[in-house]
């Protein structure tokens, strides 16, 4: 990163031509402490503007005889910036798709990871857990697009949508779910597993005079469609079946039109709000009634 930073350096002191680089900052080239993980630095790092800047100053950058020739890092850069547009696709246009150059920059790059890490050895190269990832993350990417082109007849894949935040989310909350941050043994994460599985999947909003229960009581308890219930009570009724209808009134609990309505109950709070609410009413009045008028002396 040497000549990024050099070039930013003198794109810098530059006053009088316009900036080749106005969006790239020191934390960019080097990042300190939580910086490191910001994805938008990495998104500026490797852009056209760094780019852009290397080849205005490419002459300034090269007279350092500690750098040399910046063509090493404007190969590198060119490399990144097409991996990060094939693996954050998201319309049609710069797809994933057969034999399309989206897909043939991902096989490239894997197939550079292991050329590199040959050449150099563990010195230079990526940390081992950061060059594992990034290689699992790329080889999934291809086989899960192999798989929805051939089995599923998918014209092409949206690579952006290839999201392991959740994934990641579930993986943190079984790991702290033990009071400590360190890995969990294999009994205490299929507890913690099955524990998860008992949450429910009908969720109150967060802000709202919604309670969890009156959400859950909306979700209908037969597995059967309200149409298709139905449906089935019609034919029983056409050819007179009565004991059958009977019986499938009970099996699916009458029809769920009205769940929330029977399976929830009125909060004794409301009755005492409104008793309140009617005896203070109540109080006023007939204060007023049994008061005598009060007129003014003359």
């Amino acid at each position: 990163m040497d000549a990024v930073e050099k070039a930013w350096k003198f794109d810098s002191k530059d006053t009088v031509r316009l900036k080749a680089t106005p969006h790239v900052t020191r934390p960019v080239f080097a990042p300190i402490g939580f910086e490191k993980i910001k994805v938008n630095f990495a998104f500026t790092l490797f852009s056209d503007e760094v780019l852009r800047d290397l080849y205005t100053y490419k002459d300034d950058v090269a007279a350092l005889r500690s750098l040399g020739s910046t063509s090493p890092m404007v190969a590198f850069v060119k490399r990144m910036s097409r991996l990060i547009a094939a693996m954050t696709s998201r319309c049609s246009r710069g797809a994933m798709r057969p034999n399309s150059q989206c897909l043939s920059d991902v096989k490239d790059f894997i197939a550079y990871l292991n050329t590199w890490e040959a050449a150099v050895g563990k010195v230079g190269f990526l940390a081992p857990g950061t060059a594992e990832g990034l290689r699992v993350t790329l080889a999934s990417t291809v086989s899960l697009f192999e798989y929805l082109t051939t089995k599923l007849g998918q014209k092409y894949m949206l690579t952006s949508r290839l999201c392991q935040d959740p994934l990641e989310n579930v993986f943190g909350i079984l790991r702290q779910m033990s009071g400590s941050n360190d890995h969990p043994t294999p009994t205490q994460f299929l507890l913690s597993a099955n524990c998860l599985a008992f949450c429910s999947l009908a969720k109150a909003p967060v802000n709202g005079n919604v309670t969890p229960s009156l959400v859950s009581s909306l979700v209908s308890k037969s597995g059967e469609r309200p149409e298709d219930i139905q449906s089935k009570l019609d034919q029983l009724m056409d050819i007179a079946c009565l004991n059958e209808v009977h019986d499938v009134l009970l099996s699916c609990d009458a029809l769920p039109d009205h769940d929330a309505t029977v399976s929830m109950k009125s909060d004794s709070r409301v009755t005492y709000y409104v008793t309140g609410y009617v005896a203070c009413k109540m109080l006023k009045n007939e204060m007023r009634r049994l008061l005598p008028s009060t007129t003014p002396c003359s």
